[in-house]
């Protein structure tokens, strides 16, 4: 696969995993959210649950699942992101959003380090999302 195609697809699948999410209650607060060292694909709020989540997508399962692509590295990675993305935004125990209505304080307890797996047909059609919750600390 050809480095544009794969930034296609991993494109559509952020956008198809980012879609899923709020159809199931999460309100996304930021995307593709990225300092040196490290990128955050989503961070979004689930009640009181701030939720880093990255997104893998497979055509195949000939390179394993997408949840195996998320090496120790990677996870290193993340980590050093969000905690930089924590510093920037975390006022003491709740982010501001920007709402329709203004700002507004969105409070969080818990942070979890979620996976977001897409499945996909060749030609970049959806078959199937898994989110795989506290998958790393």
């Amino acid at each position: 696969m050809t480095r544009l195609k794969k930034k296609i697809s991993g494109r559509a699948g952020e956008q198809a995993a980012a879609e899923w999410l709020v159809r199931r209650g999460y309100r996304i607060l930021t995307r593709n959210f990225s300092v040196r060292g490290g990128e955050l694909d989503i961070v979004a709020l689930k009640r009181k649950t701030l939720c880093i989540i990255e997104v893998k997508s497979r055509a195949s399962l000939s390179y394993g699942t997408p949840a195996e692509a998320v090496t120790a590295e990677k996870r290193s990675r993340i980590i050093t992101a969000a905690n930089e993305f924590l510093f920037r935004n975390d006022k003491g125990g709740y982010i501001r959003t920007q709402g329709l209505f203004g700002e507004r304080k969105r409070y969080f307890n818990r942070i979890s380090y979620d996976i977001a797996e897409v499945y996909m047909t060749p030609d970049e059609k959806v078959k199937k999302i898994n989110l795989i919750r506290s998958a790393f600390s």
